[in-house]
């Protein structure tokens, strides 16, 4: 029966000249125009891009402002920075310009044009730069903690208070997004 079921799919194929795709050649990230598949885009794409912003937008203000916060409170503790507590500074400041560069990525996809609007950018590439983006900061938080557990134990009291906290809510960031996410799909 299966065989019957194959060798008639294979025989109307052949019959309605069907074209088989080279994988080699497909490029996933090409926006290909179909008259059958209208509509798609702006059903599901537009909003799975308006929830994974807000999630992003959320997220990375969260995250920017602790390390925002954490490079203010570093100075207060009036000492001299080991160079393990200097990099974590220096990777603090790389995370808020990868959260600056999450809110730009997001204020040029917010589009109120259509396709003929010139400066309209499809929401395909604009959830693909976004996740590469969130990628990058997710990287950089890991970095960032990493560096957190090579400042030394003995370090001043104050800046390693200051660190640890942080950790603690930098550490958050996968979760929160996930979680952000679970919760725009129930609602």
């Amino acid at each position: 029966m299966k065989l019957t079921l194959v060798i008639a799919v294979m025989a109307s194929c052949l019959l309605l000249n069907c074209v088989t795709a080279n994988i080699d050649n497909f490029d996933k990230f090409q926006e290909y125009e179909d008259s059958s598949v209208k509509g798609f885009e702006g059903s599901v794409v537009l909003s799975f891009k308006a929830k994974l912003q807000d999630c992003a937008m959320r997220g990375a203000f969260m995250v920017m402002e602790s390390s925002e916060k954490t490079i203010a409170d570093i100075p207060d503790c009036r000492v001299n920075l080991s160079k393990e507590a200097d990099a974590v500074t220096d990777s603090a400041a790389e995370v808020i310009h990868i959260t600056t560069m999450v809110f730009s990525i997001c204020k040029s996809c917010d589009y109120s044009g259509g396709p003929e609007h010139p400066y309209h950018v499809s929401p395909l590439v604009c959830i693909r730069a976004l996740l590469e983006e969130l990628k990058a900061l997710n990287n950089q938080i890991g970095l960032t903690i990493q560096l957190i557990k090579k400042v030394t134990v003995g370090a001043n009291q104050c800046v390693s208070k200051t660190l640890h906290k942080y950790r603690d809510e930098i550490t958050g960031f996968p979760r929160f997004m996930k979680e952000c996410f679970i919760r725009k799909e129930k609602s």
